[in-house]
């Protein structure tokens, strides 16, 4: 990956994209915001485009696909190499994602993305990384339940191989966090173009001993963890629960809205679906932090991956009454967040 990546700056610098930030971005448009990128080629949603553009503030400015080519003849093809390259495994333990890797580093250009929290789910940055794949994750969850009460959501959300809160996404976006960290400020969210010259050297440099071993201590101070790195004590986790649980649970609305509008699902569930979105939120929630803190303990030995499997909550005809009344405003307003 850092081979393909240390290649792809090059070139692209040779065509003009001497800003780093500029590289990030295009970099990023081969997998998720633009019509090329590898998130549309799956799932051929415009509104989706239009999410990654009002969460991380930036919309796709270059087309990679040109850019990563020496002249119109050029046999070589980097933008399909790296196209073909979204997960990276080095080893059992040493896995990321460099889709999520690189939409993280674009989302802390901005300072809105980085700071400002939206009317749904977390801020901009948590949006496109972890709040966006394990409340993507909550929001399949309640779908899945509206049918089959009793699945679990250690099973949908966090053993697939490759969706939602899987060990190479998860790891991906704690990589999105740390890449390009200011060492002096290491429980700050900073602009990686301010600490890095090149993006492969700060993935090199993340893969490190030092930035790789204290990776998840980093990734929860930066996520509000008042945490102690000597003991593992975190002094407040129900109210960091609560935060996780709240974005968590927004993002899951939003997720189930898009596919509302995008007609990819079956309309009827998914309105039931809000019902059991807030269940199945805090119930993510709570398996995303304790695998957070089990990594921690060995960041050396093994990659991200769920450490408990609560009982499905069992959700009431209220409940899920509510969650249908409120389901149309919701759709409305992710409809007019993302024109």
């Amino acid at each position: 990956m850092i081979e393909l990546l240390k290649a792809a700056e090059i070139m692209l610098i040779n065509n003009g994209l001497e800003d780093i930030g500029d590289r990030i971005n295009c970099l990023r448009g081969i997998f998720y915001g633009a019509i090329w990128s590898l998130d549309y080629q799956l799932e051929k949603s415009d509104n989706r485009i239009r999410g990654f553009t009002y969460f991380t503030t930036f919309s796709i400015k270059q087309d990679a696909r040109k850019l990563l080519k020496c002249s119109d003849c050029c046999k070589g093809n980097l933008f399909e190499a790296l196209f073909n390259s979204s997960e990276v495994i080095d080893s059992n333990f040493k896995v990321t994602d460099l889709g999520h890797l690189l939409i993280g580093l674009d989302a802390r250009r901005s300072f809105i993305s980085k700071n400002v929290n939206l009317p749904l789910g977390g801020t901009g940055l948590e949006n496109v990384t972890w709040i966006g794949d394990i409340g993507g994750g909550a929001g399949t969850l309640a779908f899945q339940r509206v049918t089959n009460p009793n699945i679990r959501a250690k099973k949908v959300v966090f053993d697939s191989q490759h969706d939602y809160g899987c060990s190479v996404n998860i790891e991906g976006d704690i990589a999105g966090y740390i890449v390009g960290i200011n060492d002096k400020e290491v429980k700050s969210i900073s602009n990686p173009t301010s600490n890095m010259v090149y993006i492969y050297k700060g993935v090199e440099k993340f893969f490190s001993k030092t930035d790789w071993t204290n990776r998840v201590n980093y990734f929860l101070w930066m996520i509000g963890a008042d945490l102690n790195p000597s003991t593992g004590e975190l002094h407040n986790r129900a109210s960091l629960l609560n935060s996780i649980t709240d974005s968590v649970e927004g993002f899951a609305e939003i997720y189930i809205a898009i596919r509302a509008l995008d007609k990819s699902k079956d309309k009827a569930t998914l309105i039931k679906s809000f019902g059991y979105i807030s269940s199945c939120a805090r119930e993510v929630s709570e398996i995303f932090l304790d695998a957070l803190l089990d990594l921690r303990t060995h960041p050396n030995s093994y990659k991200f991956r769920a450490v408990n499997d609560p009982e499905p909550t069992v959700v009431d005809n209220t409940t899920i009454e509510n969650g249908i009344k409120k389901a149309n405003d919701i759709i409305k307003k992710v409809e007019k967040l993302l024109k």
